[in-house]
């Protein structure tokens, strides 16, 4: 079983590119139902795009890019530079309302494990961040749907023609005579889980 917080990898990833002086960077995380979720971190490097996929497993890179060099370009954040000040406008939610025996309920809020979208776009110092409710599936129109649906092409179109090879980080998982029954292996797992080293999904 591997047991890398995808979440905290992805901060960690984050921040080794900006210290290294990339000052272009994208993180794409979506969420699809109860537990299953996925982390891509898209930058630029010598005028090209870069991508890893960050998940419970490990980091990984495309396997192969002689084919896909279209892909490879600035459309992402080109897009999101020219739309960054109305993207900050959008609506992402909306109440919906219902009849129910001849009265109106609004429903407020979202069910707890709702599919959902974030991106958080790094260019120089300054972070734009966007939270889409229900990630692309919402029939909402606006510039933020349409950026997470480009997003979402991008690695469509690249997973459709390569595959993923791990990269950065080596995978991790639980020793062979782990047994989360006795109070050792329980006391070990607290013990990674408080250090950011055991996939934990109770941050959201």
């Amino acid at each position: 079983m591997p047991y890398l917080d995808s979440r905290i990898e992805t901060e960690r990833f984050v921040d080794s590119l900006r210290k290294a002086g990339i000052d272009t960077i994208l993180a794409y995380h979506k969420k699809h139902g109860y537990s299953t979720r996925q982390h891509f971190v898209f930058w630029i490097a010598k005028s090209e795009l870069q991508l890893r996929n960050i998940n419970s497993m490990g980091i990984f890179e495309i396997n192969n890019w002689d084919m896909l060099g279209f892909y490879r370009n600035q459309r992402i954040f080109t897009f999101y530079i020219d739309h960054k000040d109305e993207m900050r406008r959008d609506i992402n939610s909306k109440t919906e309302v219902v009849q129910v025996n001849d009265s109106v309920t609004l429903l407020s809020g979202l069910p707890s494990h709702y599919p959902y979208v974030d991106i958080d776009v790094f260019i120089d110092t300054v972070v734009g961040s966007h939270h889409l409710p229900f990630a692309i599936e919402s029939n909402l129109d606006n510039c933020s749907f349409h950026f997470a649906r480009l997003i979402e092409s991008i690695i469509y179109n690249l997973e459709k023609s390569s595959y993923w090879s791990e990269a950065e980080r080596k995978l991790k998982y639980y020793p062979k005579r782990y047994d989360p029954t006795q109070e050792k292996w329980q006391k070990w797992e607290l013990d990674k889980i408080s250090r950011g080293e055991i996939w934990d999904d109770y941050y959201h």
